[in-house]
């Protein structure tokens, strides 16, 4: 019998095709685990930062919450990785194969969940392909679909060294361009730092105010070699690529089109970006700031690089010969740069730079940029809201010309020892319009809104080399209403002016709806000018500042050497700077401010930061402070730059924001030993208050702990009557109590007591539940489905955990107060029936439980309602006005929105319903809340 069998060529056939297949599945299939881990990666990413805000917005464990992006990926609980609690760490494993870059870490604000820091996660596979998770301002995360590396279009790119790419690099560490300022460049204007930087990203960044101005010098691109031309285009934007502006009317550039974009404020975050396109086949695009090696960035004195032409097309030195100079090197201004894109693959010999080449010119405004010690003055906004159709921002635009000045940019009296005078201003602008004129600066904010809207402004101008001498208001339509009656709220008539005590700034609060308010700051030249590169505020700001940091290190010296558990540290501009890691205690002194004479105690909340202000930490847990109260921040690292700041508010009457590094002059850090202010209250040290007066020696001078440093804060009007009573705060620097080296000065378990006094009724109850082996019964809320309540028996032990976790004790049935709720439903505990509510009389359309019921009466006939302790889920009136009174919290605190709801109301509110009973609108406040 003949049996078939198989060939050697066939045998042979069989193992290629074998080999055929595996060698394009396995290219195929790295690819596909390549993009998994990838989107694995974002929706990780993702899910953890959403975690984060969710935790911060709740309040667990009253604290804020942040994700650190960088694999593994950690969900944790603190105001930084850094000072983390490891304990509560919770992974989102992001893939190891995956590389992340840009913004890394994410912190949220207690309550608000606002992130500290917005931007861009990049996350990279190993292939090239790569994902974006945007972090918005207001806490919006966005993600963009994979964007991939070059594809085998026939382009290619000589990846060996080049003169152009050493000349990006040399240009991104050049501030100032090359000093050679010769060739065509044009005559070079002053030598002033107030032009641009390259950042890393390859975004330029203005540092003073200028144009830009656009020129294409050329483009020579071809699909495949000496195929048909692919057209590009070119749009810029000032906001380093949020929103694109098309330049040369968005046509496809040839070469010689020109185009200014002028007016860009200092801080203006410059890009630009090409995309070339022919039909379907291609389509790229390549932006400045992106990172991705398409693009280099020529300065004055590079040499012209010498890139291969792809196919017959002309060379890049080609585009560049009007800039070239005799040497053969690029010949431009010092503040001008070339930039030269490459739409095609970086990798073969088709790269040859000459996709588009755009020339870029920054040339500055006149009258905007100042020598060193030259006078001049900045603006920086405190608030800045609009209602209907105001358009208030915090710009401010100079002159006749409208010179565009970001927050906080200096703007020149003088330039090399010249006054700068403007013919006028631009009224109808969306800012503060300023005209500067001889000793004087003009400052208005634009009205004419009708009564269809309205802008509210608190802004200060602060002088540098120069003091002011005096306020007037302007006249007529522009005069602003009652400016120096003290007297400041959100009303058209509720302007004010105020002069720091050191002459050094103005505090201007405006509130415009049909007309213009303006006033006039007249100035002197300053004897002395601050050499601070911060610039601060005045001279005298300066002196005092300077006084405190020249003392700081001695100080830090005696206290080590006097006390060897005191931490080190030095004091500068306001900023307490650790020399050594520390226990850093603030302990409430007292505060004492009310609005207006025998009004109203005004709330302040109190704040540290540890970066130099660039992300803050609220104390005290998010309440206000009082006498006697403590918190404490552990294991704080050297280096840590630390600024305090404290908030009075007082509904939407008042609200004033000062902290120890905002050049205001509010703010008083003092060490042992340092002078009292040199204000009236202090020559009388026997009116000031108490807390105050026990910390005064007989020779007039600060008297503390040597761990100690004093803040003292004035939030009201600077002058000679200010008394930095408003809030007086001692911190406390110390060795590490994790080190055990020292006993802590400060009392055990601080943050419990720093909130004693306005524990709620719940707090209470809680406080004690057993000891070590008894057991309680509690009502327990699983994660995620708060309506699945279970009762349950657990170890006494056990109870903090679970009390952190809003758990509460008792059967979920039981109704331990007796009014009629079940606990599960009850936030409002011992509730008292009837209730003491109204202390006076009730008034028509006003509800209290005056009989021993759980149904609401309403008005002076106490007739039956439609209200009762059920669908007020447990809370009397009384028991709602101390909840937004602040004095108590009872279960509401588990409910962020409601809770700052119920804060949010208005005194009015709150004093005549404790008088009057509560009304509709308080009631409804808590009856339409879905928990």
């Amino acid at each position: 019998m003949k049996r078939r069998a198989f060939t050697a060529v066939e045998a042979l056939l069989a193992v290629g095709v074998v080999a055929l297949t595996a060698g394009m599945a396995i290219p195929m299939y790295r690819t596909y685990q390549a993009r998994s881990d990838l989107d694995r990666a974002v929706e990780q990413v993702i899910q953890g930062l959403r975690a984060a805000q969710m935790r911060s917005q709740a309040g667990q464990n009253d604290a804020q919450w942040g994700f650190n992006a960088l694999p593994p990926g950690v969900l944790f609980e603190g105001e930084s990785f850094a000072l983390r609690r490891p304990e509560e760490d919770q992974p989102f494993l992001i893939p190891e194969t995956v590389t992340v870059s840009g913004l890394t870490e994410v912190v949220y604000s207690a309550v608000d969940g606002i992130p500290d820091h917005t931007g861009d996660i990049i996350l990279e596979a190993p292939n090239g392909d790569s994902r974006t998770v945007t972090v918005e301002s207001g806490g919006v995360l966005t993600s963009t679909g994979i964007q991939t590396p070059e594809e085998g279009l026939p382009f290619g790119d000589d990846s060996s060294e080049s003169s152009g790419d050493e000349s990006s690099v040399a240009g991104d560490d050049d501030v100032g361009g090359d000093d050679d300022t010769g060739g065509t460049g044009g005559t070079e204007e002053a030598d002033c730092q107030d032009r641009f930087v390259v950042r890393p990203d390859g975004s330029v960044e203005t540092t003073g105010t200028v144009d830009v101005t656009f020129k294409a010098l050329g483009s020579a691109i071809t699909f495949g070699p000496n195929g048909p031309t692919i057209k590009v285009r070119v749009s810029a934007s000032t906001d380093a690529g949020k929103s694109w502006v098309d330049l040369f009317g968005g046509k496809d550039i040839v070469g010689g089109e020109v185009q200014t974009l002028e007016n860009l404020p200092s801080g203006t975050k410059v890009a630009i970006k090409s995309v070339g396109r022919y039909a379907w086949l291609f389509n790229k695009t390549y932006k400045s700031n992106d990172q991705t090696g398409h693009v280099q960035v020529l300065r004055n004195g590079d040499a012209a690089p010498a890139y291969e032409p792809f196919g017959t097309q002309q060379s890049v030195a080609q585009f560049l010969k009007s800039i070239l100079g005799a040497d053969g090197k690029i010949s431009i201004g010092q503040y001008d740069a070339v930039a030269l894109f490459e739409l095609g693959a970086l990798s073969g010999a088709g790269a040859d730079f000459q996709d588009a080449v755009i020339l870029m010119q920054f040339s500055q405004k006149s009258g905007s940029c100042s020598e060193t010690d030259d006078a001049k003055f900045k603006i920086q906004f405190n608030r800045v809201e609009n209602e209907g159709t105001g358009n208030a921002d915090r710009s401010v635009y100079v002159g006749p010309q409208a010179i565009h000045f970001a927050e906080d940019q200096w703007i020149p009296l003088k330039i090399a020892g010249e006054p700068v005078t403007d013919l006028g201003l631009v009224e109808d602008m969306p800012g503060l319009s300023v005209q500067r004129g001889v000793g004087y600066v003009r400052v208005l904010s634009y009205g004419s809104h009708g009564f269809l809207g309205k802008e509210i402004v608190d802004a200060r101008v602060t002088f540098n080399g120069a003091r002011v001498t005096s306020v007037q208001n302007d006249t007529a339509q522009n005069a602003t209403e009652n400016p120096f009656d003290a007297v400041v709220n959100d009303g058209a008539s509720g302007d004010e002016v105020a002069v720091a005590s050191d002459s050094g700034s103005v505090l201007f609060q405006t509130r415009v709806t049909s007309a213009d308010d303006a006033i006039m700051i007249f100035w002197q030249q300053a004897l002395t000018t601050s050499s601070s590169s911060a610039g601060a505020s005045s001279s005298s700001t300066a002196s005092s500042t300077s006084s405190v940091s020249s003392g700081a290190s001695s100080q830090s010296s005696e206290q080590a050497s006097s006390d060897p558990c005191a931490a080190s540290y030095i004091i500068e501009d306001g900023e307490i700077v650790l020399n050594e890691p520390a226990d850093v205690s603030f302990h409430v002194l007292g505060t004492a401010i009310t609005y207006g004479i025998r009004g109203p105690q005004v709330p302040v909340y109190f704040s540290v930061s540890l970066d130099g202000g660039n992300s803050w930490k609220s104390l005290f847990k998010l309440r206000s402070i009082e006498g006697g109260k403590y918190d404490t921040l552990s294991d704080v690292p050297a280096g840590s730059r630390i600024l305090v700041r404290a908030e009075g508010r007082y509904g939407w009457l008042f609200q004033q924001i000062a902290h120890s590094h905002d050049g205001s002059g509010r703010v008083k850090i003092l060490k042992p030993g340092d002078d009292v202010p040199n204000t009236q209250p202090f020559l009388t040290v026997s009116n000031l208050k108490r807390f105050m007066r026990d910390h005064i020696g007989a020779d007039r001078k600060i008297s503390i702990g040597k761990r100690e440093v004093l803040s003292l804060f004035e939030l009201q009007d600077l002058g000679l009557t200010s008394d930095f009573q408003d809030a007086a705060v001692s911190i406390i620097l110390e060795k590490p109590a994790s080190l055990n080296i020292c006993e802590s000065s400060v009392p055990d378990n601080p943050n419990a007591s720093s909130v004693s006094s306005q524990a709620s009724s719940a707090d209470s109850e809680n406080s004690s539940v057993g000891s070590a082996g008894e057991q309680v019964v509690i009502c327990h809320y699983p994660p995620g489905n708060r309506k699945d309540v279970q009762t349950l028996t657990i170890d006494a032990p056990a109870w903090p955990a679970h009390k952190a976790h809003g758990d509460r004790l008792g059967a979920c049935e039981e109704d331990k107060d007796g009014d009629s709720v079940s606990n599960d439903s009850d936030l409002c505990p011992n509730t008292a029936l009837p209730e003491i509510v109204p202390t006076e009389s009730m008034l028509f359309g006003r509800f209290a439980l005056t009989e021993g019921s759980s149904i609401f009466r309403q008005g002076p006939r106490k007739k039956v309602s439609q209200y009762t302790l059920t669908e007020t889920k447990g809370c009397s009136c009384e028991q709602l006005i101390d909840i937004a009174e602040g004095s108590k919290t009872y279960y509401v605190d588990q409910f962020p929105q409601l809770l700052r709801n119920m804060r949010s109301l208005f005194p009015f509110f709150t004093v005549g319903a404790r008088k009057y009973g509560c009304s509709d609108a308080v009631l409804r406040m808590i009856v339409d809340t879905k928990l």
